[in-house]
């Protein structure tokens, strides 16, 4: 697994990873968001989803809906969330799995720690973890992992963190 760490201050921070994010992506990719409750899985999305041509407004949490599709970006783009289905849930009946595998669509998935290895085997994964920092004397000081075992995504882990350095974020770890 290969992948490193940045450490935030505030939201614009987070907002600026969203957006270099962003413009990696491509159909096909997707993007696993796991980590503390209430750390931004959702606000990161959106960010993202900006970066992508998709309005903001259009991006809420889908908690209750589980599944939110997104056609007027750069590209179609989906949003689970699978907080509420736990582990052990089914995801052939809610059509995640048929989004994640077709390669025209970029898939977003909070709680991506539930789904099973099978379901993730040979797909190009992005795992991102958000964190509120150990301290937490400001409580929008947040750490985010990025970490892959994808050599397509391994690739654009050395850009990815030269962009991030530019905007004068801290890294940690080694993108190589």
């Amino acid at each position: 697994m290969k992948g490193f760490k940045v450490f935030l201050k505030d939201r614009s921070q987070t907002d600026l990873v969203a957006k270099v994010i962003a413009s990696q992506l491509a159909p096909g990719d997707v993007l696993l968001f796991m980590g503390d409750l209430g750390a931004g899985k959702t606000h990161m999305i959106r960010e993202i989803l900006a970066g992508l041509g998709v309005d903001k407004a259009l991006v809420t949490s889908p908690t209750f809906a589980i599944v939110h599709t997104f056609e007027g970006g750069a590209f179609p783009c989906v949003h689970a969330d699978l907080y509420r289905l736990g582990p052990d849930a089914d995801l052939s009946e809610i059509g995640l799995l048929e989004f994640m595998g077709d390669g025209k669509h970029c898939v977003f998935v909070e709680w991506g720690d539930y789904l099973g290895e099978s379901d993730k085997e040979g797909l190009p994964i992005l795992e991102i973890w958000l964190y509120f920092s150990q301290e937490r004397a400001n409580l929008e000081e947040r750490i985010i992992e990025l970490k892959t075992e994808d050599l397509g995504w391994q690739e654009r882990l050395g850009p990815l963190s030269d962009e991030l350095k530019r905007g004068g974020l801290h890294i940690e770890g080694t993108h190589s």
